[in-house]
């Protein structure tokens, strides 16, 4: 998100949220930095024991966040679900190019 404008309109009320569930909005007014989503995650307190994980995001941030959550204690590849579903700069096609040529290395 570019602005707090660009908020979504939840479908359920946040205060019916499931109890440890935490919804962040993070704001990027500069679109293409990188470190904004990787940033908020590291300083995030974190439960202890096995959390799970639901991330999605431009293709650069989410790789790098990936990176870091990978190297968590807690967390395995089967409670963690990362997908990128665009990256800057790029069209939808060339994205999906480019993340299928970065994945694959």
């Amino acid at each position: 998100m570019a602005s707090e404008a660009d908020k979504a309109a939840l479908d359920i009320p946040v205060e019916t949220l499931p109890a440890g569930l935490e919804l962040i909005w993070l704001v990027n007014p500069h679109p293409g930095d990188e470190k904004v989503l990787s940033n908020a995650i590291q300083v995030l307190e974190w439960q202890e024991g096995e959390v799970a994980i639901w991330l999605a995001g431009e293709l650069d941030e989410v790789l790098k966040a990936r990176s870091f959550l990978r190297a968590m204690p807690g967390v395995t590849g089967k409670r963690m679900y990362i997908s990128s579903y665009w990256q800057f700069g790029m069209t939808e096609d060339r994205h999906k190019a480019e993340k299928q040529k970065r994945l694959s290395a």
